[in-house]
């Protein structure tokens, strides 16, 4: 049995990270969620997505994603994109449809496969939970 897609959201507004939460979820992703910067790189490597919001207290987005760069697949995300370090890998621009998620997700899985980022005993495929929500999610939301 292949595993879920693991994401790890860092957001220090509540609402957004359950929010997020819910969506990756419906997506058939395995959610973690922490309200800082130091938080998420203390999480480790663990993940296949962060999804870090760009301003918060203490450390922010950016400076998580340089810390974390290489171990998953960053995505930022701000309200705020303009001038954005390229630390990322994707941007998810406040505020957001769910079918960017599922875009992001799909692109997350994309690279993964394209690019060994890191070893992994089971590799991703596309009979994964969240790879078979992506077209229901696509069809569900009207950009």
């Amino acid at each position: 049995m292949s595993r879920r897609v693991r994401v790890l959201v860092a957001d220090d507004h509540e609402a957004h990270r359950r929010l997020l939460d819910d969506l990756f979820s419906a997506l058939g992703c395995a959610v973690t969620t922490v309200p800082d910067g130091e938080a998420a790189v203390s999480a480790g490597p663990r993940f296949d997505i962060i999804c870090l919001d760009r301003h918060m207290p203490g450390m922010g987005g950016e400076a998580a994603a340089r810390q974390l760069r290489g171990t998953a697949y960053l995505v930022a995300c701000t309200s705020h994109p303009e001038g954005l370090e390229p630390v990322f890998d994707a941007v998810l621009s406040k505020p957001f449809c769910c079918c960017e998620l599922a875009d992001i997700v799909e692109a997350a899985m994309t690279a993964s496969r394209a690019v060994a980022r890191r070893p992994r005993a089971h590799p991703r495929n596309d009979s994964t939970p969240c790879a078979a929500a992506l077209p229901v999610a696509k069809v569900a939301c009207s950009r």
